[in-house]
């Protein structure tokens, strides 16, 4: 995978949004977070089969898109799910993100003056299929994600208790250990009053 440059625009087609969606319903990466980056790799593969003059997507960029494509699919937003995306993808210093404001701001005034860009931009959608087959995959992934939340909420009980079970384990451990040198103590001065009123009988 190519590294990203300072700038890149990725522009989100339909089948490109299928190919992420369908990539992360495979891998699951809300049991093992690892496996975004595999998820990435195969989707930006899959992707540059069809639309070789997009650039690789990064990661968090992914990961972004799949939330806010959940986030529709949560609030029933079909306009959203159905329309084409673009993304202003850029590093995190300061300088870059700078620039990223300014190639945005500037394609936003080019867009919004030229109504043939308006046009191809902001009222392009996908097909009811696309749709459909957005919309199942995004209940997978809801229950994915579902799942992963409560199997790490199940992790995070269990080891709560081992620390738990392990922290008693200690504390009878110290008890015993001090009944054990209490005990002591009491049998000394038991043969200590032992041996004394011995003494005193024999100096009788």
């Amino acid at each position: 995978m190519s590294t990203c440059p300072i700038l890149q625009v990725v522009y989100y087609y339909p089948d490109m949004d299928i190919a992420i969606l369908k990539e992360v319903v495979a891998q699951n990466p809300y049991r093992n977070n690892a496996k975004w980056t595999s998820v990435t790799e195969v989707a930006n593969a899959t992707i540059q089969q069809t639309h070789p003059e997009t650039p690789d997507i990064i990661e968090r960029s992914l990961k972004e898109r799949v939330a806010t494509l959940l986030k529709h699919f949560e609030r029933d937003n079909n306009t959203q799910l159905k329309k084409c995306v673009f993304s202003i993808d850029a590093n995190n210093s300061v300088i870059d993100m700078c620039i990223a404001v300014v190639v945005v701001q500037a394609f936003l005034f080019l867009v919004l003056h030229d109504s043939c860009l308006f046009l191809f931009f902001f009222h392009r959608s996908g097909t009811e299929e696309h749709l459909k087959e957005k919309k199942k995959l995004l209940q997978d992934i809801y229950d994915l994600r579902r799942d992963g939340d409560e199997c790490k909420c199940v992790q995070a009980l269990a080891r709560k208790a081992e620390q738990d079970a392990k922290k008693r384990s200690a504390d009878l451990r110290l008890v015993a250990m001090c009944n054990s040198r209490a005990g002591t103590r009491i049998c000394f001065l038991l043969c200590f009053s032992l041996v004394g009123a011995m003494c005193f009988c024999l100096s009788n």
